[in-house]
Formats: structure tokens, sequence, C-alpha cells
């Protein structure tokens, strides 16, 4: 497919992107020792488009030019969501590149959208004091908190009760209309406990609710509005009874909660396994399926021959992932002003 740059993309200089440039064979895997990656300094994009075409596998050029494409048709974001894929595509087969094309088809023929005018610094300002407020008032309600999470507006995170634990490189998005609560209740003999492993993404209006105890395994996700119990909260015949019965609720590695979905109490559910929005999960859901409806009910099993990519695989790499988001923020808001910021809040246009 033919591309035509546009005059700001072929003047758009590129922030240092370490790729993988192996003639044309598979890429390597985080894993693997530093030489057998290449730094690429900084380029025009259409030069650097040219290099990759001529020097990198077919999945690597694909990606070049869109990016090289995007600089001049779309918001920087979906520029920086490029630059950040290149280096995380653990192979160049068929689960690879029908990505990338898709991520083509779906942003980057659309007009450009409103764009963030915020100026580096004031965004680092803000990343500061999200540092802050979670140092001061988040880590001391929490039994643990692993290196490298990231708490968006954590002012929206409510945490209630002792026991809760999260691991390394969680994510937890909130918002003023949907904040992210976990409680965990102490009263008689139960005491409630909620394990968030590493890697974990909670989305905003994520409830958790434990009085026994509460385990998300590794790289899951849960999507906005679940909502985990593993309680009734009360007796079911004497109704001044808090708590009820209770038991315990285990989500495996690599599990996706979707949008709305809750989980019971007793509830296990299996390593890689998905559960569609709206559903109610009232029982035990094995291993790599996708289940959905009130109860859920196993719909499909996941296809064996294609191979899974977790957020672990995005994510073990705190440091370096932390150094380059600090990069392309760098890059992607070069050209925001504090005038131009002041303008977008208080004098709007189409253009904002």
């Amino acid at each position: 497919t033919p591309y035509t740059l546009s005059k700001r993309a072929r003047s758009t200089t590129l922030p240092p992107l370490r790729i993988f440039l192996l003639d044309g064979g598979n890429p390597p895997s985080r894993t693997s020792a530093p030489e057998s990656t290449v730094t690429v300094a900084p380029f025009r994009a259409w030069r650097g488009s040219q290099f990759i075409a001529a020097r990198g596998p077919k999945w690597v050029t694909i990606a070049a030019r869109m990016l090289a494409e995007s600089m001049g048709e779309c918001e920087p974001i979906r520029s920086f969501a490029l630059v950040f894929l290149i280096p995380l595509c653990s192979s160049p087969t068929a689960s690879c590149v029908p990505f990338i094309q898709g991520v083509q088809r779906g942003f980057l023929r659309v007009p450009r959208m409103r764009v963030d005018h915020r100026p580096y610094r004031l965004k680092v300002a803000l990343a500061r004091l999200e540092a802050f407020w979670v140092n001061r008032f988040i880590r001391p309600q929490l039994d643990a908190l692993g290196r490298h999470s990231m708490i968006m507006k954590p002012w929206f995170l409510k945490l209630y009760g002792k026991g809760i634990r999260f691991g390394e490189s969680v994510h937890v998005i909130t918002a003023r209309d949907r904040t992210v609560r976990l409680t965990t209740w102490a009263m008689n003999d139960h005491q409630g406990n909620i394990n968030v492993g590493d890697f974990v993404l909670l989305c905003p209006g994520v409830r958790v609710d434990s009085a026994s105890l509460v385990t998300i395994g590794e790289s899951s996700m849960l999507a906005a509005g679940a909502y985990i119990t593993d309680a009734d909260w009360h007796d079911i015949y004497d109704r001044t009874q808090a708590i009820g019965r209770t038991a315990p609720v285990t989500l495996g590695t690599n599990v996706w909660i979707g949008d709305g979905a809750i989980v019971c109490k007793g509830v296990s559910i299996g390593d890689n396994s998905v559960i569609g929005a709206g559903s109610v999960v009232t029982q035990d859901i094995p291993s790599n399926v996708i289940a959905a409806g009130n109860p859920a009910k196993v719909i499909r099993e996941l296809d064996p021959e294609k191979a899974l990519t977790t957020r672990r695989s995005m994510l073990e790499n705190g440091e370096d992932i932390a150094q380059r988001m600090d990069a392309l923020e760098r890059w992607v808001r070069a050209d925001n002003t504090w005038g131009s910021w002041l303008r977008s809040l208080f004098a709007p246009t189409n253009k904002h």
C-alpha cells in the first residue's frame, strides 16, 4: 500500500527508538541479550521509514510507515501508541501484523481529533502530585504496595479496612464519577483480605468487597464497573445478621473481567479466561475459555494454537518503561505551550 506523507510528517524528528533489526528474522524476547537489539538515534520520520523498510522485517516496516503517516493525520497520542508498540511485539507472526494493520484501519484514517494541550512541565507536575498523594495517603492504607505501580487520580481511589495488598506494576485508573473502591470487613470471626497481583489493571468504577479472601491473579484486568464479592453481606433468613455466608474468590493469571460483570462468593476463574460484559459469575469457570450470561456459562474455548500476550510481557521492566514514557511525553508535548493550554480551557475552539 503506498503511503503519502504530509509535510509535517516529513519534517518531524522522532526520539530514539530501541527496535529489533535481525536481518528480517524473528525479534528477540525482552530477556535476550542487549546485543540482539539496535538503538536507532533520532531521525526524521521519512528517513526512519526507509531505513526500517530496507533492513527490518515486514512487521516493523508496517509499524514504521504507519507511525510516519500518523504524524501528519492524527493526534500525537496515536503516534505515541505506535512507537510504544514496536519494541513490545514479541513475534512477526500472524498475531502481530494484522493487529498493527487493524490499528491503521481504526485510527490512522480518521480526521485529527481534539488534542491534549497540556505542556510537558504541567504533566510532570501533575505526575509528582499523584506520586505525593500515593505516598502520603494511599501507601499507609495498604499492607503492601509494589514497585512501579501507577494510580491515576489517586484521590478517587477509596480503601477501607486492612489486609489490602498491591503487587508490582499495578495500574489503577479512576475518575471523578467512577471511583475505585476496595473494602475489607472485620466482624466477629471474619477478616477480609484483598490480594491484587503483579501487573493487574483496575479500571474506573471497579469495586472489590471482602470478608474472607479475594485473590486477583497476575496480569488480570478488571474492566469498568466490575464487581467482586466473597460474601452475601446479610444472612438469607436473619436479615439483621451482617456478612452472612462467605467463601474465597480466586482469579487466576491473565483473567479478563468484562465491563459491569459481577463475580460472586466462592468462585474460581481459571487462567486466561474471559468473562463477558454484564455477566454474573456464580460458579467456577475453567481456564482458557470465554464465559458470559446470567448465570455465566462457557461459550467457547480459546484457540490453543494462538499465543497469549500478557501484561507482564509489557510491564516487567518498569524502569525502562518509565524512561521511555518520559521521553515520549517530552516529544508529543514539545509544541505545547502554557498559552495554548489556557486557551483550550477558557476559550476553546474546534481546534482545541
